[in-house]
């Protein structure tokens, strides 16, 4: 769908950004984590944390590093959710889909 100045509508942008935004935080957060020493937190269960959907007896790394392996997975989806919006909303051969 496109707008009356014939670039595709406002939403897409915003959305576009918003995902970006959103990955540029999750990146950040894995510095926090990295820089904090609690990459080990959950031990060797991903996505899961020591093996457990919830937090088991959570710890200050524990709780660091499972928010970061959440946020992580809501990235993705996120990303997939807008490649989805863009090919169903952009006309063919826009310059979005033919760098695929």
């Amino acid at each position: 769908m496109k707008s009356s100045s014939g670039s595709p509508a406002p939403y897409l942008r915003v959305t576009a950004w918003t995902v970006l935004l959103y990955h540029v935080a999750v990146i950040l957060w894995g510095a926090f984590v990295r820089a904090t020493g609690s990459g080990a937190g959950c031990g060797e269960h991903w996505p899961l944390c020591d093996g457990s959907a919830t937090l088991q007896s959570p710890t200050l790394s524990k709780i660091i590093e499972y928010t970061h392996r959440m946020t992580s997975g809501v990235a993705v989806v996120l990303l997939l959710g807008l490649a989805v919006l863009a090919f169903w909303k952009l006309p063919a051969r826009h310059f979005a889909q033919t760098r695929i």
